[in-house]
This record gives C-alpha cells, structure tokens and sequence, in this order.
C-alpha cells in the first residue's frame, strides 16, 4: 500500500487535487486497528451463532465425547453438551443444533477443534430468535477473497450497516449484490421492501453483517461516519478480486460521461464551523466558500474508500484525483461530499478498460 502511495503522490504532486501523505498515513493507521481477514472460520463467528449438523459428524465426536464421560461423568457431560451427546451416541431423537459458546466449552475439555466442524454444518443461523435468518448449505470456511466476496465489500457503501439491507434503484444490482451474497455465504433468504422513492430495499439478515465486520468492516455505524475503506487484505488479494470489488463500487456509487468517471461518497461530522454560511436541507453549498479553517480540517480526512480506491486503481496505472465538492447540515450534524474522478485520455481509457464492465456501463447516477 505504501508503494502505492507513493507512486500516486508522485503522479499527482503538481495538480490542485493531489494525494496527500496523511492520507495514506490515515489508511495505515485504520488497518493497525481493524486489519479484517478474508478466511473466515466457523470458530470466528459469534457465540450465538447456532450451526446445525449432519449425522456424518459422528465419528469424528465420540473419541472426544468419550473423553468428556471419563473425566467429568456421564450425568454431568450430557446436561452440559446435549447436542454432542445425541450426536455422539446416536439417539433416536438427535438434537444436531448448539450454540457456538456450548462447541467452544467442549473444545476447552476436550482439545476438540471447533473449526473441524465445517465440513458437517448444514444449516446456520445468528441466533435461536424466531426471526432469525437460516443459512443452507454454509459454504464454510466463507472466503471473502473471490469475485462475490468483493462485490459484497463494493456494495457496502449503499448498504445500511446493521442489517446489510441493499439500498439502490437499480434492479440489476440488487440482483448482483444477492448473487454475490450466495456465492460467499450460501443460501440466504431474501426479502424485498418496496418504497415510494423508488430506492428499494433488499433485506439479507445480519449474519451477512457480521461476515463483513470479521473481515474489517466497522458496522456499528453509518458509513460516513464508520469511514470504512476497502480492507487491508485487498492490496494482496489477486486483480479479479480487486476489479470486482471496485466495479461494484463504481456500479452503487459512480457517474460518468465521455469525459470522466466519478465514485461519490459523503463523510460526516458532528459540527463544522461555517462561520456565516446557514443552508439548510437538502440544499448543498460548495466547500469552497467554507471558513479556511474549515476547509483545511475537511481536506485532512477524505472517505477512506475513496482514498483507498484511487490507491488501487494506481496498480493499473490509472491516476485518480480525490476532491470535496459539497457540503450539506441538518441537525445531527455536516456531510461532506467527495469525489473521485478519473479524466484525461489514458486514464479515462484505461479505467474503462479495466474496471468498467458492458453489462453495467448504462448504469450512471447523477453527479452531485
């Protein structure tokens, strides 16, 4: 990554909207925090998280069972494991489900590794709730570092960040961002919530939530305000995750002509002095006429998905500009609205090339 860097400093030192060193600075440090990984294993997941197991697990469990009964009893091991304990000896009425807390207690006792398990689960939910989505057919361990694995990352940015419900007009996408979705994770249910904006809702249950915090994503926010970037593991994956990840990206985010490409994203803040500048919502005023205070503290934190995107598209030689442009106030505080272009000839040509795929070249959103 910091070659990267360094390289687009270089490229874009002598324009008005250059790459800033603190900006990759701020990108290191968001890494050292939440560094993510894009393997995630069954003993990853949270301790509610309930698999449910096929019978074929069985003898892999009794020599580990086995071991419990000896050391702790027999009364006590199946009050403490039943789950274990039908599978074990091959009740008529088995119970094939358990938390992950009750898997990781066993494993404690017994050196059994809970992560032996994935070839065995069948089913997984986030918790016993009734409304709880189940998961079929778990493609564990889940790997993030795939074609669907990035368009799940790309497509955050219009996902809201609790439920990871996809948020967009745009049919095609929403069926791109499900494909995706069961490429990765298996069969998920999904629902669709219809609104009269015309921004319909895909709703794909929390569970995909948590996939995407393990591989470092901070979902307990809003994304302008969680200031997620790409993740760390992106600038080693491969070019097909990349480029996934980032036409995905483009697809939910971008806007284009003849002339340029542009990825657009808003980062919050709680207050910002505007000295005497008063607009009230929706209008939006040009960061520009901001106090120069202002502007300074607005031009040292740009989106880091923004910044860590025009760092990936440089390993393919395509020199990105990251500029604010809009600012917006309501009461619970300021959005500042960035953008990345890509213009000129070759970049243009090469972003084209590149990133932007046939299928989804129509797809523009109008600029800010």
């Amino acid at each position: 990554m910091r070659y990267l860097a360094d390289g687009l400093i270089k490229a874009t030192r002598h324009t008005k909207h250059h790459f800033r060193d603190e900006w990759a600075e701020q990108l290191i440090t968001r890494y050292r925090r939440l560094p993510g990984k894009p393997i995630i294993h069954l003993d990853d997941l949270g301790h509610d998280v309930i698999p449910t197991l096929s019978p074929d697990v069985r003898p892999l469990l009794i020599p580990f069972w086995k071991k419990l009964v000896a050391e702790h009893g027999y009364n006590w091991s199946m009050a403490q494991f039943r789950c274990a304990r039908d599978i074990a000896v091959g009740a008529n009425k088995v119970t094939r489900w358990g938390k992950l807390w009750s898997w990781r207690k066993f494993s404690a006792l017994t050196g059994f590794s809970v992560s032996s398990l994935e070839p065995f689960v069948v089913a997984l939910r986030v918790a016993s709730s009734g409304t709880s989505r189940i998961i079929t057919h778990p493609k564990l361990p889940f790997n993030l570092a795939t074609p669907g694995g990035a368009k799940m990352i790309g497509y955050r940015g219009d996902a809201a960040y609790q439920t990871s419900a996809f948020i967009n007009t745009k049919p095609i996408l929403h069926e791109d961002y499900k494909q995706a979705i069961t490429e990765v994770v298996g069969e998920n249910p999904f629902t669709v919530s219809l609104r009269a904006d015309g921004c319909d809702r895909t709703n794909v249950g929390v569970f995909v939530t948590m996939i995407a915090s393990l591989a470092g994503l901070d979902n307990t926010q809003r994304q302008k305000k969680a200031r997620n970037p790409f993740p760390s593991w992106f600038f080693v994956a491969g070019d097909e995750v990349v480029i996934n990840g980032l036409q995905a990206l483009r697809k939910a985010e971008g806007s284009g002509d003849e002339r340029s490409i542009r990825i657009c994203q808003a980062i919050g803040f709680d207050t910002l002095d505007l000295g005497d500048l008063s607009p009230s919502w929706p209008s939006k005023g040009s960061v520009w006429k901001l106090p120069k205070t202002t502007l300074y503290e607005v031009l040292r934190n740009p989106p880091p998905i923004l910044s860590s995107a025009s760092l990936l598209l440089n390993r393919y030689g395509i020199v990105s500009h990251i500029m604010p442009e809009r600012y917006s106030t309501t009461q619970t505080g300021c959005s500042i609205y960035w953008t990345l272009s890509t213009y000129r000839g070759d970049n243009l040509q090469k972003f084209q090339s590149t990133i932007t795929t046939p299928q989804f070249s129509e797809l523009n959103h109008t600029p800010i």
